[in-house]
C-alpha cells in the first residue's frame, strides 16, 4: 500500500505500518465503533478468551 508516510519503513518498521493501517482505515470511513464491534464478533467466533475490552470509567 504506498501512502505518503512521515516514517521510512527502514526506520521504523512499525511505526511505518501503523500509519498505512490508519491512513486505510481513513479512506475506508472506519471509525471506533465499528472497530469495537467487529472485534468482539472475532473474540466471540474464535472464543478468544484472553482477550476483553477496556473502558474508561467516570
Amino acid at each position: 500500500m504506498e501512502t505518503s508516510n512521515d516514517y521510512k519503513k527502514e526506520e521504523d518498521f512499525a511505526l511505518w505500518e501503523l500509519y498505512a493501517i490508519r491512513h486505510k482505515m481513513a479512506k475506508q470511513k472506519i471509525d471506533l465503533k465499528k472497530i469495537r464491534t467487529t472485534s468482539k464478533k472475532i473474540i466471540e467466533k474464535y472464543k478468544l478468551k484472553n482477550l476483553r475490552f477496556v473502558t474508561k470509567k467516570k
